[in-house]
């Protein structure tokens, strides 16, 4: 389920898995290297809601001016979690509602980073 994350922002709240008002969430059926990059991006999940914070060589802060964010007003920390190879996500950190806000998802290097 995505829910806006309000005042005509283009970031999304996400939350994963259970079910929805229609009843039980479906099952996705892929192909093997769809299934490795559903694999990585479920792992990239639970270690972003478990401690956004943690760093390691795949998930750390960006530097520079990636390395703030304004969602709904306020400048939140922006973080990189690299899920493959090449594909990345970027997320901010809203202590205040305590949330993670996922804010990029690109399938390849970003050039901004570079």
């Amino acid at each position: 389920m995505c829910r806006s994350a309000g005042n005509g922002s283009r970031h999304r709240q996400l939350s994963v898995g259970g079910t929805s008002a229609t009843g039980p969430a479906t099952q996705p059926r892929v192909g093997r290297r769809s299934a490795r990059l559903l694999l990585g991006a479920r792992a990239a999940w639970e270690k972003i809601t478990a401690d956004p914070r943690t760093r390691t060589d795949r998930q750390h802060p960006l530097k520079g001016s990636l390395g703030t964010r304004t969602v709904n007003g306020d400048d939140m920390e922006q973080w990189q979690y690299e899920v493959t190879g090449g594909g990345r996500l970027w997320y901010v950190i809203d202590d205040k509602n305590k949330t993670v806000w996922l804010t990029e998802a690109m399938p390849g290097h970003p050039k901004a980073t570079e």
